[in-house]
């Protein structure tokens, strides 16, 4: 009897841990592998972006000597005025002549000042300056404005000489999407699950990452096309 009695608490004592235990090996093993997909395809991604600025040999001289570059593949609807979805996007830091890994961001919204919509599929910022890269570095939720110290200037606003007046080139696929607009980038936020499941090491931080302490063979497809 009293067997019976053990026997059937241990089988209730399994029940209890099957309903309250975390996901299984097999579970998490999945969406690590979901993760690793969605991040190697935003570096994908990315990379053609490269290759469509590349097209333009002013954009290639200003990419060689920016600092970092952000580049959100995919960027929804913007609401302009208001802010509006945003995609998730790869920093990548420029060092002594050699270009770090990607890092992986979530972007909230563009706000530009007017209450109108604009597309803007592809987008990239060319961090001309260390202060602009100091905001991915150290902070999280982030914004990148004035307020920050920060001015950005749309690529098709400015003639090449304004360059050197800004911390941030803004360039996006649809012409003049920004041109003349005071603009507000905001709630960037560090993607930790996707930096972790592209390098496969916990330690790989954005600081990490761009001085080079962190290495993989998944970012060949971006580091062949920076200039």
């Amino acid at each position: 009897m009293n067997d019976r009695i053990t026997a059937l608490a241990a089988a209730g004592f399994f029940a209890i841990m099957s309903v309250v235990s975390p996901a299984n090996p097999a579970q998490a093993a999945q969406g690590g592998t979901e993760q690793l997909e969605e991040s190697q395809n935003t570096v994908n991604e990315a990379a053609k972006v490269v290759q469509q600025i590349k097209s333009n040999p002013q954009l290639v001289r200003q990419m060689a000597a920016a600092k970092g570059i952000f580049i959100v593949p995919n960027y929804g609807r913007a609401a302009l005025g208001v802010g509006g979805s945003g995609g998730e996007g790869i920093l990548l830091v420029h060092r002594n002549g050699r270009w770090s890994g990607p890092i992986f961001y979530n972007l909230g919204g563009i706000s530009a000042g007017l209450e109108a919509g604009v597309e803007a599929g592809q987008i990239a910022m060319l961090l001309m300056t260390e202060k602009a890269i100091e905001s991915f570095m150290t902070n999280n939720n982030f914004s990148l404005n004035a307020d920050a110290g920060l001015t950005i200037i749309d690529y098709s606003a400015r003639t090449q000489e304004s360059y050197g007046k800004g911390d941030i080139l803004l360039w996006s696929d649809t012409k003049g999407a920004f041109a003349g607009l005071a603009i507000n980038v905001e709630n960037i936020v560090w993607d930790e699950e996707e930096t972790v499941a592209y390098y496969g090491d916990k330690a790989a931080y954005p600081a990490t990452i761009a001085k080079g302490s962190v290495e993989t063979d998944r970012d060949e497809v971006i580091q062949e096309v920076l200039p």
